[in-house]
């Protein structure tokens, strides 16, 4: 819990300043505009929902989708994606870490069950799919507390710097979101429909 979330805080700050989420917000953007652009297709949709039940990207292992088919048939998964799209705009103008931390802690907040946006922010961070959305949003709080106190010239309670390495996370196992943070997962982002 307290390790993986400071890691993630630690990934996400580090592709922050070294102008990697830049880069993949615009990636990610085209990819959820493509996918509105089609959403007019019931079958589009279904199929959508149908295809985030594939194989991790990450891990390899079949991740259950617990998204209900009703949110696609309907609109709901239009109306979630649209405004994860209008906030992914405004998170390409801000480069400074407090706002953009405050700006996805509030994103993440009004999140249920993502499937698709989940994985789309992980990839933007640099993280991987062992940061389910409950480490997402702890990683991201710890990110925005470290960030404030930064910007008011006090430490934090947990120094970023004390992270674990880039190469491992202190349990045992490498990292792949070190990984990511390099050249991000080898994804056909493009190719995403769910």
């Amino acid at each position: 819990g307290d390790v993986l979330a400071c890691l993630g805080a630690f990934m996400a700050t580090h592709a922050l300043l070294t102008g990697v989420t830049s880069e993949r917000l615009r990636s990610v953007c085209f990819t959820v505009a493509d996918w509105l652009r089609q959403s007019d297709s019931s079958s589009f949709r279904v199929a959508s929902w149908m295809e985030s039940r594939r194989v991790c990207r990450f891990c390899g292992a079949a991740h259950l989708n617990h998204a209900r088919i009703a949110a696609y048939l309907g609109d709901h998964a239009v109306k979630n994606r649209t405004a994860f799209y209008n906030n992914l705009l405004e998170l390409q103008h801000i480069r400074e870490p407090k706002p953009f931390f405050a700006k996805l802690c509030m994103m993440v907040a009004k999140m249920n069950t993502p499937v698709f946006r989940l994985e789309l922010l992980q990839y933007v961070l640099g993280l991987d799919c062992r940061f389910s959305l409950e480490a997402l949003r702890a990683c991201l709080h710890f990110a925005l507390e470290c960030s404030e106190r930064l910007a008011h010239g006090s430490e934090p309670e947990a120094v970023l710097v004390d992270a674990p390495e880039a190469g491992g996370d202190h349990l045992g196992r490498n990292s792949s979101a070190a990984s990511s943070a390099e050249g991000g997962p080898r994804m056909g982002f493009r190719r995403f429909t769910s």
